[in-house]
């Protein structure tokens, strides 16, 4: 029953994660109709909801787009800051979604922020749980895995009507400046919009897939350093 908690959520994370894949490979392929990068997408969506004081910066360190409402950045990655893709017009008018919510004070999104930062710190949790699991093999410890697995994933789920509304004040942001060319294009950024809306859930559950997923020991890989520290106090415990 416990481990239920966990694979369910995985399960359906890799499928959700697959077809939200599929679909940015297809239009990252094909250049948006107005030839502009990500970044000048997103000040003149910006400039024209007056939406001001948002600093627009290429973040390499990122594997994902953000937007930040306590440093008021919109953070965007190499291949949405200076593509022309459709990909990038749709990321950056997405993040954009959230700097307007930010503006228009929309409750929701102030919510988002500490969840966001309740699973951050209860993602490195979790995983020395898992390693405590492996070590002592009882069953109270794999209960707390899982309940903990389980809450996290539904903290993430919770978030979606945020992102889903982030996604329409992008379209509209962007039908609001003409900036589709052709029924194919808006057929194109629609998708990717409702792809970006699950990115939040689906890199959470990718991370902690490959962490599970690993196969040389069975243990988390981020995790190897503490688990070899517990089993060397544990050999120490043994031998005296």
């Amino acid at each position: 029953m416990i481990w239920l908690l966990i694979f369910i959520p995985i399960v359906i994370g890799i499928i959700a994660v697959a077809k939200t894949y599929d679909d940015i490979a297809y239009w990252s392929k094909i250049q948006n109709g107005s030839g502009k990068t990500g970044a000048e997408i997103a000040e003149m969506i910006l400039c024209n909801e007056h939406v001001l004081g948002i600093k627009i910066e290429e973040a390499t360190w990122l594997i994902g787009d953000h937007y930040d409402p306590i440093l008021r950045k919109l953070q965007l990655t190499e291949a949405t800051y200076r593509g022309k893709s459709i990909v990038a017009m749709a990321n950056a008018a997405h993040e954009c979604g959230h700097a307007i919510q930010d503006s228009r004070n929309y409750t929701p999104i102030k919510l988002r922020a500490f969840i966001a930062r309740t699973t951050h710190y209860g993602s490195y949790t979790l995983p020395f749980l898992i390693v405590l699991c492996i070590i002592f093999s009882t069953y109270q410890i794999l209960a707390i895995v899982g309940f903990c697995f389980f809450l996290i994933v539904c903290a993430n789920l919770f978030t979606l009507p945020v992102e889903f509304d982030a996604s329409c004040r992008a379209n509209l942001a962007l039908h609001k400046l003409n900036l589709y060319t052709s029924t194919d294009e808006r057929a194109g950024t629609s998708i990717i919009l409702k792809a970006a809306a699950f990115t939040y859930v689906s890199t959470f559950i990718t991370a902690i897939t490959k962490d599970l997923q690993n196969k040389e020991s069975g243990i988390p890989a981020v995790l190897k350093p503490a688990a070899s520290i517990l089993k060397r106090a544990i050999d120490k415990n043994k031998n005296k």
